[in-house]
């Protein structure tokens, strides 16, 4: 697994970003789980690329829910604190 570049990530369209989100956690637990069972020699690398990966599509998620200010209403539905 490649590092995928800011640049890129932030050309995905919403929707298309979520998916690719849901399709990395997919793969990451398909390594995660090869690592397990002791089947993962040469792509032991990959799982740390991989979660770098998620990492900057979470946060590429949560820069359009601040853009479209959707911040407040996920603190209310997660029942964190409200910003006073």
């Amino acid at each position: 697994m490649s590092k995928i570049k800011m640049k890129t990530i932030r050309g995905w369209s919403s929707s298309e970003l979520l998916q690719k989100i849901q399709d990395a956690r997919n793969d990451l637990g398909k390594l995660q789980t090869d690592g397990a069972k002791g089947t993962l020699r040469k792509e032991s690398g990959k799982i740390k690329a991989q979660k770098h990966n998620i990492a900057r599509m979470l946060t590429r998620r949560t820069e359009l829910m601040y853009e479209a200010g959707e911040e407040d209403t996920q603190r209310k539905e997660k029942g964190g604190q409200q910003k006073q």
